[in-house]
């Protein structure tokens, strides 16, 4: 019997509901990228301002001579540069590693629709190195897809000398392009999640999974398309709702009121981070309820 949309997201939320602990494994996730934000931050700051002196930055200055300032500094000192970009890079990793873990886990959970910590954690260690290779090969393959149509909009702008006409079409193609792009994006996303519960469920490993993912979503593209498209719709929909009332509430910044709305953001925060690991977790088990045979 074929499956709608519909009967899949409902599966998948069922499944999401019954197995909420998984949720506390996500935000724990949030929480920690947000606290290696933070410490990546200040290892990039203090080396700047101590290495390069930027603490003798005018702060009355324009901000275009203060940015002219900073870039020049990067430049003459392109170690520092150099390390910045290091540390950016090893946070980008260690957040694909964390997600892996976390993915890996709450698919293993999912794929049993029945939760304990001891089944979480061994799904964990046990995928999380197929997953974050599955991340890493698909993202690849994205960026290049990604990057191809954009790379000729600028040597076109050079090459008119700045017309009008040509920075009105660059302009135009950039729209274009940045829709193609979110396409793009959603299809990753999709194959990602597939990819993960393939290689969760079946044993195989992370290239085989994302062969496999690809010819599974081809063979009822409606079906993936449909189910990843309600959850972006989803998540834009209430991201946005949350940003919404965050954003009435910020007109109290610059007065006494501020100390009113502040625990109200920070509740806000909280609610935005449960939201989006709450969709993130449906749109995961409705993607292994897809794979179920």
């Amino acid at each position: 019997m074929s499956r709608s949309a519909t009967d899949v997201l409902r599966g998948g939320f069922d499944t999401t509901v019954r197995n909420w602990q998984v949720l506390l494994f996500r935000i724990a996730e949030h929480l920690a990228m947000v606290a290696i934000s933070v410490a990546a931050i200040i290892a990039i700051i203090v080396p700047i301002f101590v290495g390069i002196g930027l603490g003798r930055i005018d702060l009355g200055a324009p901000p275009d001579e203060s940015a002219n300032i900073i870039v020049a500094a990067l430049l003459e000192h392109w170690k520092l540069l150099g390390f910045i970009l290091l540390v950016i890079t090893a946070v980008l990793g260690v957040f694909v590693v964390i997600h892996s873990f976390v993915q890996a886990g709450a698919t293993e959970v999912y794929a049993a629709d029945s939760f304990t910590s001891e089944r979480f954690l061994r799904g964990a260690k046990r995928g999380w190195l197929p997953v974050f290779w599955i991340y890493n090969l698909a993202w690849v393959v994205a960026g290049v897809v990604i990057l191809i149509p954009i790379a000729p909009i600028p040597l076109i702008i050079i090459a008119s000398q700045g017309a009008t006409g040509a920075i009105v079409a660059g302009c135009a193609l950039l729209v274009l392009w940045a829709f193609f792009a979110a396409i793009v994006a959603l299809l990753t996303v999709a194959w990602t999640t597939k990819a993960t519960a393939i290689v969760m469920t079946r044993g195989v490993t992370a290239r085989e999974s994302l062969r496999d993912a690809r010819k599974e979503i081809r063979a009822s593209f409606g079906l993936h398309f449909a189910v990843a498209f309600v959850m972006m719709v989803i998540w834009l929909g209430g991201s946005g709702v949350i940003g919404s009332i965050s954003t009435i509430l910020m007109a109290g910044h610059a007065s006494p009121l501020a100390i009113v709305t502040a625990p109200a953001h920070l509740l806000l925060s909280v609610v935005q981070g449960i939201f989006s690991a709450g969709v993130e977790s449906w749109f995961l088990a409705s993607y292994i309820k897809l794979s179920e045979h």
